[in-house]
């Protein structure tokens, strides 16, 4: 089935979701790259990711997402990323591009969501600071 999404792990620190790519940075930074287009069905398996991940680090989760080769994002998408970025268990979330894409859908989720610890930030050594 071509639109089947899978979570695939790759090695003990790397998944990927549809094309996106995840790494885990201990103690409990997921490091997400986006890439292409960002259907419903990858972002409700980025959710069921995160519960994964929020059972397993049994803390509060911090998201360094890159969306420099991020796509479209469908409706669906961003409602689940705003979801995930309001749960108890999403402490902070920087936002990551210079591609004017990025920007629009980082403007979408900083204005939507409730969690004021999501940041937009042009470079990852900037969002690391």
């Amino acid at each position: 089935m071509k639109n089947r999404v899978e979570i695939i792990q790759v090695s003990e620190s790397e998944f990927l979701i549809g094309t996106n790519k995840i790494f885990l940075a201990p103690p409990s930074t997921v490091f997400v790259i986006a890439i292409g287009e960002q259907t419903e069905k990858i972002a409700l398996k980025h959710r069921e990711h995160h519960q994964i991940l929020a059972e397993s680090f049994s803390k509060e989760i911090n998201y360094l997402i890159d969306l420099n080769q991020c796509g479209k994002n469908h409706p669906g998408a961003r409602s689940v990323w705003v979801e995930l970025s309001e749960r108890e268990s999403t402490r902070k979330v920087a936002l990551v591009g210079l591609h004017p894409v990025a920007r629009v859908i980082a403007s979408f989720v900083m204005n939507f969501t409730k969690n004021s610890s999501t940041r937009f930030f042009s470079s990852r050594e900037e969002a690391e600071h």
